[in-house]
Protein backbone atom coordinates (compact mmCIF):
# COMPACT_ATOMS: atom_id res chain seq x y z
CA UNK A 1 0.00 0.00 0.00
CA UNK A 2 2.99 2.67 0.68
CA UNK A 3 4.25 2.02 -2.77
CA UNK A 4 1.07 2.54 -4.41
CA UNK A 5 0.77 5.76 -2.46
CA UNK A 6 4.03 7.14 -3.48
CA UNK A 7 3.61 6.21 -7.06
CA UNK A 8 0.29 8.18 -6.97
CA UNK A 9 1.75 10.85 -5.11
CA UNK A 10 4.69 11.04 -7.86
CA UNK A 11 2.49 11.43 -10.96
CA UNK A 12 0.26 14.13 -8.93
CA UNK A 13 3.47 16.07 -8.57
CA UNK A 14 4.63 15.31 -12.12
CA UNK A 15 1.48 16.84 -13.13
CA UNK A 16 1.45 20.03 -11.32
CA UNK A 17 4.88 20.45 -11.86
CA UNK A 18 4.51 20.96 -16.08
CA UNK A 19 2.12 23.94 -15.82
CA UNK A 20 4.17 26.01 -13.14
CA UNK A 21 6.94 25.24 -15.84
CA UNK A 22 4.79 26.41 -18.19
CA UNK A 23 4.31 29.26 -16.11
CA UNK A 24 7.75 30.24 -14.86
CA UNK A 25 8.72 30.24 -18.67
CA UNK A 26 5.96 32.46 -19.93
CA UNK A 27 5.42 30.92 -22.96
CA UNK A 28 2.79 28.07 -24.26
CA UNK A 29 2.32 26.71 -28.09
CA UNK A 30 -0.86 25.46 -29.31
CA UNK A 31 -1.71 22.07 -30.50
CA UNK A 32 1.20 20.75 -28.15
CA UNK A 33 1.39 18.27 -31.20
CA UNK A 34 1.19 18.42 -35.00
CA UNK A 35 0.29 15.70 -37.04
CA UNK A 36 0.16 15.81 -40.95
CA UNK A 37 -1.67 12.89 -43.32
CA UNK A 38 -1.13 13.37 -46.91
CA UNK A 39 -0.27 11.78 -50.09
CA UNK A 40 2.99 12.02 -51.61
CA UNK A 41 3.88 14.82 -53.70
CA UNK A 42 1.52 16.91 -51.36
CA UNK A 43 2.52 20.43 -50.08
CA UNK A 44 0.35 20.59 -46.32
CA UNK A 45 0.76 23.45 -44.08
CA UNK A 46 -0.11 23.82 -40.27
CA UNK A 47 -0.23 26.74 -38.05
CA UNK A 48 1.59 26.52 -34.88
CA UNK A 49 0.11 29.24 -32.15
CA UNK A 50 2.79 30.25 -29.50
CA UNK A 51 1.31 32.55 -26.54
CA UNK A 52 4.02 34.39 -24.09
CA UNK A 53 3.43 36.11 -20.63
CA UNK A 54 6.80 38.17 -20.90
CA UNK A 55 8.42 39.56 -23.61
CA UNK A 56 10.54 37.00 -25.57
CA UNK A 57 13.52 37.56 -27.56
CA UNK A 58 15.38 35.61 -30.00
CA UNK A 59 12.70 33.66 -31.35
CA UNK A 60 14.04 30.37 -33.23
CA UNK A 61 11.78 27.26 -34.46
CA UNK A 62 14.07 24.40 -35.82
CA UNK A 63 12.63 21.57 -37.44
CA UNK A 64 14.73 17.70 -36.52
CA UNK A 65 14.58 14.84 -39.18
CA UNK A 66 11.51 12.34 -39.04
CA UNK A 67 12.48 8.95 -38.33
CA UNK A 68 10.53 5.49 -39.51
CA UNK A 69 9.26 3.53 -36.44
CA UNK A 70 11.24 0.91 -37.30
CA UNK A 71 14.86 3.03 -37.81
CA UNK A 72 15.03 2.30 -41.79
CA UNK A 73 13.60 5.22 -43.24
CA UNK A 74 14.68 9.15 -42.48
CA UNK A 75 12.72 12.12 -43.75
CA UNK A 76 14.91 14.83 -43.90
CA UNK A 77 14.25 17.97 -42.17
CA UNK A 78 14.32 20.17 -45.08
CA UNK A 79 10.95 18.73 -45.95
CA UNK A 80 9.87 20.89 -43.17
CA UNK A 81 9.59 24.89 -44.06
CA UNK A 82 9.09 27.00 -41.69
CA UNK A 83 9.42 31.15 -41.44
CA UNK A 84 8.84 32.66 -38.46
CA UNK A 85 6.82 36.49 -39.13
CA UNK A 86 9.07 37.53 -36.14
CA UNK A 87 11.86 36.51 -33.61
CA UNK A 88 10.63 38.77 -30.77
CA UNK A 89 7.19 38.72 -29.06
CA UNK A 90 5.76 41.28 -26.78
CA UNK A 91 4.80 40.57 -23.10
CA UNK A 92 0.96 38.72 -23.28
CA UNK A 93 1.46 38.46 -27.18
CA UNK A 94 0.90 35.96 -29.66
CA UNK A 95 2.58 34.76 -32.66
CA UNK A 96 1.38 32.26 -35.57
CA UNK A 97 4.04 30.72 -36.91
CA UNK A 98 3.11 28.35 -40.58
CA UNK A 99 4.81 25.15 -40.38
CA UNK A 100 5.00 23.67 -44.26
CA UNK A 101 5.23 20.37 -45.09
CA UNK A 102 6.75 19.35 -49.01
CA UNK A 103 6.01 15.73 -49.16
CA UNK A 104 6.88 15.80 -53.13
CA UNK A 105 10.08 13.30 -52.81
CA UNK A 106 9.10 11.89 -49.40
CA UNK A 107 8.43 8.38 -49.20
CA UNK A 108 5.40 6.29 -48.03
CA UNK A 109 5.38 5.46 -44.16
CA UNK A 110 4.89 6.91 -40.54
CA UNK A 111 7.07 9.47 -39.19
CA UNK A 112 8.06 10.80 -35.82
CA UNK A 113 10.05 13.83 -34.91
CA UNK A 114 10.03 17.32 -33.22
CA UNK A 115 10.28 20.82 -33.92
CA UNK A 116 12.88 22.57 -31.54
CA UNK A 117 11.91 25.98 -30.42
CA UNK A 118 14.13 28.12 -28.56
CA UNK A 119 14.50 31.67 -27.50
CA UNK A 120 16.05 33.42 -25.22
CA UNK A 121 18.50 31.15 -22.89
CA UNK A 122 15.31 29.05 -23.15
CA UNK A 123 13.79 25.98 -24.82
CA UNK A 124 11.23 23.24 -25.47
CA UNK A 125 10.16 20.69 -28.30
CA UNK A 126 6.51 20.59 -30.14
CA UNK A 127 6.51 16.59 -31.06
CA UNK A 128 5.46 16.11 -35.20
CA UNK A 129 4.48 12.70 -36.83
CA UNK A 130 3.90 12.63 -40.52
CA UNK A 131 1.77 10.17 -42.04
CA UNK A 132 2.40 9.52 -46.03
CA UNK A 133 0.73 7.15 -48.59
CA UNK A 134 0.63 6.91 -52.43
CA UNK A 135 -1.51 8.63 -54.64
CA UNK A 136 -4.88 6.66 -55.57
CA UNK A 137 -4.41 6.30 -58.83
CA UNK A 138 -1.96 3.30 -58.79
CA UNK A 139 -4.18 1.69 -56.31
CA UNK A 140 -7.24 1.96 -58.08
CA UNK A 141 -5.71 0.38 -61.30
CA UNK A 142 -4.20 -2.30 -59.22
CA UNK A 143 -8.13 -2.99 -57.64
CA UNK A 144 -9.14 -2.20 -61.18
CA UNK A 145 -7.22 -5.10 -62.54
CA UNK A 146 -8.00 -7.52 -59.54
CA UNK A 147 -11.54 -6.90 -60.24
CA UNK A 148 -10.74 -7.58 -63.85
CA UNK A 149 -8.85 -10.59 -63.02
CA UNK A 150 -12.01 -11.70 -61.16
CA UNK A 151 -14.47 -11.10 -63.53
CA UNK A 152 -11.83 -13.17 -66.18
CA UNK A 153 -11.59 -16.32 -64.03
CA UNK A 154 -15.34 -16.67 -63.14
CA UNK A 155 -16.66 -15.87 -66.78
CA UNK A 156 -13.62 -18.38 -67.96
CA UNK A 157 -15.09 -20.45 -64.67
CA UNK A 158 -18.54 -20.66 -66.18
CA UNK A 159 -18.46 -20.63 -69.63
CA UNK A 160 -14.73 -20.92 -70.88
CA UNK A 161 -13.41 -23.67 -69.10
CA UNK A 162 -16.59 -25.92 -69.85
CA UNK A 163 -16.03 -25.09 -73.47
CA UNK A 164 -12.58 -25.82 -73.41
CA UNK A 165 -12.83 -28.96 -71.52
CA UNK A 166 -15.10 -30.44 -74.24
CA UNK A 167 -13.63 -29.08 -77.16
CA UNK A 168 -10.48 -30.54 -76.11
CA UNK A 169 -12.90 -34.39 -75.93
CA UNK A 170 -14.04 -33.80 -78.73
CA UNK A 171 -10.70 -33.14 -80.97
CA UNK A 172 -9.32 -36.25 -79.30
CA UNK A 173 -12.89 -38.31 -80.27
CA UNK A 174 -11.86 -36.72 -83.91
CA UNK A 175 -8.44 -37.50 -83.92
CA UNK A 176 -8.81 -41.06 -82.54
CA UNK A 177 -11.71 -41.59 -85.17
CA UNK A 178 -9.90 -40.24 -88.25
CA UNK A 179 -6.62 -42.70 -87.28
CA UNK A 180 -8.84 -45.81 -87.21
CA UNK A 181 -9.56 -46.59 -90.81
CA UNK A 182 -11.74 -49.67 -90.32
CA UNK A 183 -14.30 -47.42 -88.19
CA UNK A 184 -16.00 -45.50 -91.33
CA UNK A 185 -15.40 -48.48 -93.66
CA UNK A 186 -16.14 -51.30 -92.15
CA UNK A 187 -17.76 -49.89 -89.04
CA UNK A 188 -20.09 -47.59 -90.66
CA UNK A 189 -23.05 -47.38 -88.28
CA UNK A 190 -20.55 -46.80 -85.22
CA UNK A 191 -18.96 -44.25 -87.53
CA UNK A 192 -22.37 -42.77 -88.17
CA UNK A 193 -23.83 -42.11 -84.95
CA UNK A 194 -20.58 -40.98 -83.27
CA UNK A 195 -20.29 -38.31 -86.05
CA UNK A 196 -23.77 -37.34 -85.54
CA UNK A 197 -23.07 -37.01 -81.51
CA UNK A 198 -20.08 -34.95 -82.35
CA UNK A 199 -22.48 -32.89 -84.42
CA UNK A 200 -24.83 -32.56 -81.70
CA UNK A 201 -21.56 -31.30 -79.43
CA UNK A 202 -21.22 -28.59 -82.14
CA UNK A 203 -24.48 -27.54 -82.19
CA UNK A 204 -24.76 -27.08 -78.28
CA UNK A 205 -21.10 -25.20 -77.98
CA UNK A 206 -22.29 -22.56 -80.28
CA UNK A 207 -25.80 -21.79 -78.83
CA UNK A 208 -23.41 -21.67 -75.24
CA UNK A 209 -25.34 -24.95 -74.13
CA UNK A 210 -22.43 -26.43 -71.82
CA UNK A 211 -24.49 -28.80 -70.01
CA UNK A 212 -26.17 -30.41 -73.34
CA UNK A 213 -22.49 -30.33 -74.57
CA UNK A 214 -20.79 -32.23 -72.29
CA UNK A 215 -23.48 -34.84 -71.68
CA UNK A 216 -23.33 -35.23 -76.18
CA UNK A 217 -19.49 -35.56 -75.52
CA UNK A 218 -20.05 -38.01 -72.65
CA UNK A 219 -22.44 -39.93 -75.41
CA UNK A 220 -19.77 -40.11 -77.77
CA UNK A 221 -17.35 -41.44 -75.33
CA UNK A 222 -19.27 -43.88 -74.41
CA UNK A 223 -19.67 -44.99 -77.81
CA UNK A 224 -16.37 -44.96 -78.99
CA UNK A 225 -15.04 -46.84 -75.80
CA UNK A 226 -17.38 -49.01 -76.64
CA UNK A 227 -16.12 -49.45 -80.23
CA UNK A 228 -12.16 -49.61 -78.93
CA UNK A 229 -12.74 -51.94 -76.35
CA UNK A 230 -13.95 -54.86 -78.52
CA UNK A 231 -13.03 -53.55 -82.23
CA UNK A 232 -11.34 -57.25 -83.07
CA UNK A 233 -14.70 -58.75 -82.98
CA UNK A 234 -16.77 -56.44 -83.90
CA UNK A 235 -14.53 -56.30 -87.00
CA UNK A 236 -15.05 -60.18 -86.95
CA UNK A 237 -18.61 -60.01 -87.04
CA UNK A 238 -19.02 -57.71 -89.52
CA UNK A 239 -17.16 -59.62 -91.44
CA UNK A 240 -19.60 -62.63 -91.02
CA UNK A 241 -22.38 -60.25 -91.83
CA UNK A 242 -20.59 -59.61 -94.96
CA UNK A 243 -20.27 -62.88 -95.82
CA UNK A 244 -24.15 -63.74 -94.63
CA UNK A 245 -25.40 -60.73 -97.55
CA UNK A 246 -22.88 -62.21 -100.26
CA UNK A 247 -24.42 -65.84 -99.37
CA UNK A 248 -27.84 -63.79 -99.25
CA UNK A 249 -27.41 -62.28 -102.86
CA UNK A 250 -26.41 -65.48 -104.44
CA UNK A 251 -30.04 -67.01 -103.55
CA UNK A 252 -32.44 -64.76 -105.14
CA UNK A 253 -35.22 -61.96 -104.50
CA UNK A 254 -37.31 -64.08 -102.92
CA UNK A 255 -39.77 -62.81 -99.84
CA UNK A 256 -38.06 -65.65 -97.03
CA UNK A 257 -34.82 -64.39 -98.62
CA UNK A 258 -35.49 -60.62 -98.58
CA UNK A 259 -36.44 -60.64 -94.92
CA UNK A 260 -33.81 -62.17 -93.64
CA UNK A 261 -31.63 -59.18 -95.56
CA UNK A 262 -33.95 -56.87 -93.88
CA UNK A 263 -33.22 -58.62 -90.02
CA UNK A 264 -29.38 -58.65 -91.04
CA UNK A 265 -29.10 -54.62 -91.98
CA UNK A 266 -31.21 -54.07 -89.48
CA UNK A 267 -28.96 -55.50 -86.99
CA UNK A 268 -26.02 -53.94 -88.48
CA UNK A 269 -27.41 -50.95 -88.08
CA UNK A 270 -28.43 -51.16 -84.38
CA UNK A 271 -24.79 -52.26 -83.57
CA UNK A 272 -24.10 -49.26 -81.66
CA UNK A 273 -26.97 -49.91 -79.37
CA UNK A 274 -25.31 -53.05 -78.45
CA UNK A 275 -22.73 -53.49 -75.59
CA UNK A 276 -20.62 -55.95 -76.48
CA UNK A 277 -20.21 -57.84 -79.92
CA UNK A 278 -21.77 -61.10 -78.33
CA UNK A 279 -25.52 -59.26 -78.69
CA UNK A 280 -24.60 -58.28 -82.42
CA UNK A 281 -23.23 -62.30 -82.50
CA UNK A 282 -26.81 -63.20 -81.01
CA UNK A 283 -29.13 -61.68 -83.80
CA UNK A 284 -27.30 -63.03 -86.72
CA UNK A 285 -27.39 -66.69 -85.14
CA UNK A 286 -31.19 -67.22 -85.98
CA UNK A 287 -30.65 -65.79 -89.41
CA UNK A 288 -28.01 -68.17 -89.96
CA UNK A 289 -29.86 -70.97 -89.07
CA UNK A 290 -33.15 -69.32 -91.13
CA UNK A 291 -30.59 -69.44 -94.02
CA UNK A 292 -29.31 -72.58 -93.63
CA UNK A 293 -33.16 -73.97 -93.60
CA UNK A 294 -33.86 -72.38 -96.75
CA UNK A 295 -30.64 -74.05 -98.60
CA UNK A 296 -31.37 -77.73 -97.01
CA UNK A 297 -35.20 -77.38 -98.40
CA UNK A 298 -34.30 -75.52 -101.55
CA UNK A 299 -31.84 -78.30 -102.26
CA UNK A 300 -34.35 -81.10 -101.21
CA UNK A 301 -37.40 -79.63 -103.76
CA UNK A 302 -34.20 -79.37 -106.44
CA UNK A 303 -33.67 -82.78 -106.08
CA UNK A 304 -37.17 -83.53 -106.33
CA UNK A 305 -37.52 -81.67 -109.58
CA UNK A 306 -34.56 -83.68 -110.88
CA UNK A 307 -36.69 -86.79 -109.82
CA UNK A 308 -39.69 -85.96 -111.22
CA UNK A 309 -38.69 -84.28 -114.42
CA UNK A 310 -39.65 -80.58 -113.21
CA UNK A 311 -43.51 -81.68 -112.02
CA UNK A 312 -46.18 -78.98 -110.92
CA UNK A 313 -45.76 -80.65 -107.79
CA UNK A 314 -42.06 -79.45 -107.21
CA UNK A 315 -43.12 -75.94 -108.33
CA UNK A 316 -45.23 -75.60 -105.98
CA UNK A 317 -43.38 -76.56 -103.12
CA UNK A 318 -40.82 -74.07 -104.14
CA UNK A 319 -43.09 -71.43 -104.38
CA UNK A 320 -44.45 -72.26 -101.04
CA UNK A 321 -40.88 -71.94 -99.65
CA UNK A 322 -40.04 -68.71 -101.05
CA UNK A 323 -43.29 -67.01 -99.81
CA UNK A 324 -42.73 -68.69 -96.38
CA UNK A 325 -41.65 -66.14 -93.79
CA UNK A 326 -38.44 -66.89 -91.82
CA UNK A 327 -40.78 -66.64 -88.34
CA UNK A 328 -43.24 -69.16 -89.19
CA UNK A 329 -41.04 -72.01 -87.71
CA UNK A 330 -44.51 -74.30 -87.54
CA UNK A 331 -44.58 -73.62 -91.36
CA UNK A 332 -41.12 -74.36 -92.11
CA UNK A 333 -41.76 -77.56 -90.95
CA UNK A 334 -45.03 -78.93 -92.39
CA UNK A 335 -43.48 -77.98 -95.55
CA UNK A 336 -40.26 -79.62 -94.87
CA UNK A 337 -42.43 -82.77 -93.87
CA UNK A 338 -44.38 -82.21 -97.19
CA UNK A 339 -41.36 -82.12 -99.02
CA UNK A 340 -39.53 -85.26 -97.57
CA UNK A 341 -42.91 -87.61 -97.51
CA UNK A 342 -43.29 -86.74 -101.30
CA UNK A 343 -39.17 -87.44 -101.91
CA UNK A 344 -39.48 -90.36 -100.08
CA UNK A 345 -42.68 -91.22 -102.55
CA UNK A 346 -40.59 -90.31 -105.32
CA UNK A 347 -37.64 -92.72 -104.07
CA UNK A 348 -39.67 -95.57 -103.27
CA UNK A 349 -41.23 -95.17 -106.86
CA UNK A 350 -38.33 -94.78 -108.15
CA UNK A 351 -36.77 -97.82 -106.92
CA UNK A 352 -39.89 -100.12 -107.38
CA UNK A 353 -38.92 -98.58 -111.78
CA UNK A 354 -35.52 -100.39 -110.65
CA UNK A 355 -36.55 -103.80 -109.61
CA UNK A 356 -39.06 -104.01 -111.91
CA UNK A 357 -36.35 -103.32 -114.63
CA UNK A 358 -34.04 -106.03 -112.56
CA UNK A 359 -37.04 -108.31 -112.72
CA UNK A 360 -37.72 -108.10 -116.36
CA UNK A 361 -33.66 -108.24 -117.40
CA UNK A 362 -33.62 -111.48 -114.90
CA UNK A 363 -36.16 -113.49 -117.09
CA UNK A 364 -33.97 -112.81 -120.76
CA UNK A 365 -30.95 -114.05 -118.74
CA UNK A 366 -29.65 -117.66 -119.44
CA UNK A 367 -31.61 -120.45 -117.91
CA UNK A 368 -28.94 -121.64 -115.22
CA UNK A 369 -28.44 -117.75 -113.79
CA UNK A 370 -32.34 -117.25 -114.18
CA UNK A 371 -33.03 -119.46 -110.65
CA UNK A 372 -30.41 -116.83 -108.61
CA UNK A 373 -31.29 -113.69 -109.53
CA UNK A 374 -34.96 -114.37 -109.44
CA UNK A 375 -33.69 -114.78 -105.48
CA UNK A 376 -31.75 -111.37 -105.82
CA UNK A 377 -34.91 -109.48 -107.19
CA UNK A 378 -37.18 -110.92 -104.67
CA UNK A 379 -35.13 -110.47 -101.79
CA UNK A 380 -34.61 -106.52 -103.01
CA UNK A 381 -38.70 -106.32 -103.04
CA UNK A 382 -38.88 -108.00 -99.65
CA UNK A 383 -36.80 -105.41 -98.87
CA UNK A 384 -38.23 -102.60 -100.67
CA UNK A 385 -41.62 -103.11 -98.87
CA UNK A 386 -40.37 -103.54 -95.60
CA UNK A 387 -38.72 -100.31 -96.21
CA UNK A 388 -39.61 -97.59 -93.03
CA UNK A 389 -40.56 -94.45 -94.01
CA UNK A 390 -37.99 -92.51 -91.66
CA UNK A 391 -35.26 -95.27 -91.99
CA UNK A 392 -33.15 -93.07 -95.10
CA UNK A 393 -29.89 -95.38 -94.63
CA UNK A 394 -32.07 -98.42 -95.09
CA UNK A 395 -33.20 -97.03 -97.98
CA UNK A 396 -29.47 -95.36 -99.27
CA UNK A 397 -27.97 -99.35 -98.83
CA UNK A 398 -31.10 -100.53 -100.72
CA UNK A 399 -30.56 -98.11 -103.43
CA UNK A 400 -27.42 -98.66 -103.45
CA UNK A 401 -27.90 -102.63 -104.14
CA UNK A 402 -29.98 -102.27 -106.46
CA UNK A 403 -27.59 -99.99 -108.43
CA UNK A 404 -24.88 -102.66 -108.22
CA UNK A 405 -27.70 -105.19 -109.54
CA UNK A 406 -28.28 -103.12 -112.43
CA UNK A 407 -24.83 -102.69 -113.01
CA UNK A 408 -24.20 -106.55 -112.97
CA UNK A 409 -26.91 -107.46 -115.01
CA UNK A 410 -26.19 -104.72 -117.85
CA UNK A 411 -22.97 -106.71 -118.89
CA UNK A 412 -25.01 -110.06 -118.82
CA UNK A 413 -28.18 -108.68 -120.17
CA UNK A 414 -28.28 -109.01 -124.34
CA UNK A 415 -27.15 -105.79 -126.27
CA UNK A 416 -29.94 -102.36 -126.66
CA UNK A 417 -31.54 -103.50 -123.53
CA UNK A 418 -31.97 -99.85 -121.82
CA UNK A 419 -31.78 -99.45 -117.83
CA UNK A 420 -33.47 -97.18 -115.88
CA UNK A 421 -31.43 -95.44 -113.64
CA UNK A 422 -33.28 -92.58 -112.32
CA UNK A 423 -32.24 -88.79 -111.38
CA UNK A 424 -28.24 -88.87 -111.06
CA UNK A 425 -25.86 -86.61 -109.93
CA UNK A 426 -27.54 -85.62 -106.48
CA UNK A 427 -25.51 -87.04 -103.26
CA UNK A 428 -27.10 -87.39 -99.86
CA UNK A 429 -25.59 -87.70 -96.61
CA UNK A 430 -26.50 -90.39 -93.77
CA UNK A 431 -29.95 -89.24 -93.14
CA UNK A 432 -30.62 -88.76 -96.90
CA UNK A 433 -30.52 -84.89 -97.26
CA UNK A 434 -27.95 -82.86 -99.49
CA UNK A 435 -24.54 -82.30 -98.18
CA UNK A 436 -23.84 -79.07 -96.39
CA UNK A 437 -21.37 -77.50 -98.90
CA UNK A 438 -23.53 -75.07 -99.69
CA UNK A 439 -24.73 -74.06 -96.36
CA UNK A 440 -23.59 -70.75 -94.36
CA UNK A 441 -21.14 -71.52 -91.30
CA UNK A 442 -22.50 -69.93 -88.05
CA UNK A 443 -21.32 -66.47 -86.91
CA UNK A 444 -17.62 -66.34 -85.17
CA UNK A 445 -16.88 -66.73 -81.21
CA UNK A 446 -16.14 -63.43 -79.85
CA UNK A 447 -13.11 -62.79 -77.74
CA UNK A 448 -13.63 -59.39 -76.05
CA UNK A 449 -10.06 -57.75 -75.63
CA UNK A 450 -9.64 -54.72 -73.41
CA UNK A 451 -7.64 -52.22 -75.36
CA UNK A 452 -6.60 -49.16 -73.10
CA UNK A 453 -7.27 -45.94 -73.77
CA UNK A 454 -4.22 -43.32 -74.12
CA UNK A 455 -5.74 -40.32 -72.08
CA UNK A 456 -4.72 -36.97 -73.32
CA UNK A 457 -3.21 -34.66 -70.98
CA UNK A 458 -5.87 -30.96 -70.75
CA UNK A 459 -5.79 -28.07 -72.77
CA UNK A 460 -3.60 -25.52 -72.34
CA UNK A 461 -5.45 -22.70 -71.37
CA UNK A 462 -6.96 -25.47 -68.74
CA UNK A 463 -3.52 -25.84 -67.58
CA UNK A 464 -3.32 -22.18 -67.41
CA UNK A 465 -6.65 -22.07 -65.81
CA UNK A 466 -5.43 -24.42 -62.56
CA UNK A 467 -1.83 -22.60 -62.23
CA UNK A 468 -3.91 -19.54 -62.21
CA UNK A 469 -6.27 -20.82 -59.54
CA UNK A 470 -2.97 -21.89 -57.50
CA UNK A 471 -1.41 -19.02 -57.55
CA UNK A 472 -4.50 -16.51 -56.63
CA UNK A 473 -5.00 -18.52 -53.92
CA UNK A 474 -1.46 -19.16 -52.55
CA UNK A 475 0.18 -15.91 -53.26
CA UNK A 476 -3.28 -12.57 -53.70
CA UNK A 477 -5.37 -13.95 -50.73
CA UNK A 478 -2.52 -14.87 -48.58
CA UNK A 479 -0.84 -11.50 -48.85
CA UNK A 480 -4.08 -10.18 -48.44
CA UNK A 481 -4.90 -11.98 -45.12
CA UNK A 482 -1.55 -9.94 -44.02
CA UNK A 483 -2.18 -6.54 -44.78
CA UNK A 484 -5.12 -3.74 -44.77
CA UNK A 485 -6.58 -1.89 -47.69
CA UNK A 486 -5.61 1.13 -48.86
CA UNK A 487 -8.74 3.63 -47.60
CA UNK A 488 -7.86 2.45 -44.13
CA UNK A 489 -3.97 3.09 -44.03
CA UNK A 490 -2.18 6.37 -43.98
CA UNK A 491 1.08 4.74 -45.34
CA UNK A 492 -0.18 2.92 -47.76
CA UNK A 493 2.43 2.07 -50.13
CA UNK A 494 5.57 1.97 -47.22
CA UNK A 495 5.30 -1.63 -48.29
CA UNK A 496 5.99 -1.50 -52.04
CA UNK A 497 4.45 -3.97 -54.18
CA UNK A 498 2.91 -5.44 -50.81
CA UNK A 499 -0.08 -3.40 -50.74
CA UNK A 500 -0.74 -3.44 -54.65
CA UNK A 501 -0.92 -7.40 -54.18
CA UNK A 502 -3.68 -6.26 -51.37
CA UNK A 503 -5.70 -4.77 -53.40
CA UNK A 504 -5.43 -7.22 -56.40
CA UNK A 505 -6.40 -9.82 -54.54
CA UNK A 506 -8.80 -8.04 -52.99
CA UNK A 507 -10.41 -7.40 -56.32
CA UNK A 508 -10.20 -10.89 -57.08
CA UNK A 509 -11.60 -12.32 -54.04
CA UNK A 510 -14.67 -10.00 -54.34
CA UNK A 511 -15.35 -10.90 -57.36
CA UNK A 512 -15.26 -14.70 -57.00
CA UNK A 513 -17.64 -14.21 -54.01
CA UNK A 514 -19.90 -12.26 -56.35
CA UNK A 515 -20.05 -15.21 -58.77
CA UNK A 516 -20.61 -18.08 -55.27
CA UNK A 517 -23.32 -15.63 -54.61
CA UNK A 518 -24.58 -15.37 -57.33
CA UNK A 519 -24.18 -19.06 -58.39
CA UNK A 520 -26.03 -19.76 -55.01
CA UNK A 521 -28.77 -17.07 -55.54
CA UNK A 522 -29.30 -19.01 -59.01
CA UNK A 523 -29.57 -22.53 -57.65
CA UNK A 524 -32.20 -21.09 -54.81
CA UNK A 525 -34.25 -19.85 -58.22
CA UNK A 526 -34.20 -23.34 -60.20
CA UNK A 527 -34.76 -24.75 -56.81
CA UNK A 528 -38.07 -22.72 -56.49
CA UNK A 529 -38.94 -23.25 -59.89
CA UNK A 530 -39.03 -27.13 -59.22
Amino acid sequence: MKRWGLFLLVILLTLLWVPSLEAQEGVSVSPRQLSVAARRGQTETRLLLLRTVEPLNDLRIIPLDLNAAKGDIVLPAEIIQIAPPATTIAANGLLTVPVTFNLTNAPSGQFTGELLISYTGQSFTVPVTVAVKDQPWLPLAALVVGVALGIGVSTYRAQGRPRDEVLVRLGQIRTQMKADKDLEEKGKPFYTRLDAHLVDVEVALEAHQWEKAQEAVRTAETLWVRWRRARPDWLEQIAYYTQLNEKLAGLGEVFYINEIKDKARNAYLDMPNLNEPDGFRERLEPLTRQVNNFIALQERITALKSMTSGTPLALKLQQRLHMLSPDDEAGYQNLHNEVETTLQKVQTAQLEKKIAQLTELSTKLPPDQVQAWSNTVRDLQTRLTALAPDDPSAYLTLESDVETALRQLEGLAPSGEVTFRGAQGTTYDAKGIPQPESWLPHPPDTHVEIIAEKIAGAGRRLQWFTWLTYAVAVIFLALAGFVELYGARPDFGVNGIGDYFTLLAWGFGAEATRASIADMVQGWSLAAEK
